[in-house]
């Protein structure tokens, strides 16, 4: 995505590289494939669907269809992310569950994904609270959520906040895409011996 929105950046477009895995050299793959107006984060899906997440406020998520040609096709309707400026998403274990960190209002939600690939409105939204540590008050004055990710076993999800430089972990609940906790009370971890 470029959602840099300066006047050096296409502010709607994904750009399209090659690698030479040989070489470890990026190459432009095609002119820039047009966009809503600011996306940023691509979540790649199975048969060729792209989920775009746009920094916009609010937030929303597009699918895309990738075509032979190698452009992008929207195949349903932007979704709201429930949040502002979504800049991290992926799809949970199974397929069925976009997860979305919003940036800017510090939330986090999930929102169900069709079996076409479309994306379905969001189920649950979290907002992160706590803290601020007095040394990060310079430069942070909220939560950022900034990355979501599922736990291979998708009973829980991890979501890191910038702005609270914190690590939330949440139950996950597959079925219905709810997000449970911050874990309620956490008090011990252990690590897999071939961790």
């Amino acid at each position: 995505g470029t959602c840099f929105e300066d006047d050096k950046s296409p502010a709607d477009a994904v750009l399209r590289f090659s690698l030479d895995t040989d070489t470890g050299v990026l190459s432009e793959a095609g002119p820039p494939i047009k966009t809503s107006k600011n996306p940023g984060w691509l979540s790649p899906y199975t048969n060729g669907v792209v989920y775009i997440a746009m920094e916009l406020d609010p937030g929303v998520i597009q699918a895309f269809q990738m075509v032979d040609d190698g452009n992008l096709k929207p195949i349903g309707k932007p979704v709201s992310t429930e949040g502002r400026h979504p800049c991290y998403s992926k799809l949970d274990t199974s397929g069925k569950w976009l997860l979305s960190a919003n940036y800017s209002s510090g939330t986090v939600s999930v929102m169900s994904v069709n079996e076409d690939g479309t994306l379905g409105q969001p189920v649950c939204k979290v907002q992160h609270e706590g803290p601020l540590i007095e040394e990060l008050k310079d430069r942070q004055e909220g939560p950022h959520a900034h990355c979501i990710i599922p736990h291979p076993s998708n009973q829980y999800v991890v979501a890191c906040d910038l702005g609270l430089s914190k690590v939330f972990v949440y139950e996950f609940d597959a079925v219905t895409g709810t997000l449970k906790g911050d874990c309620d009370d956490p008090r011990h971890l252990t690590f897999p011996p071939d961790a």
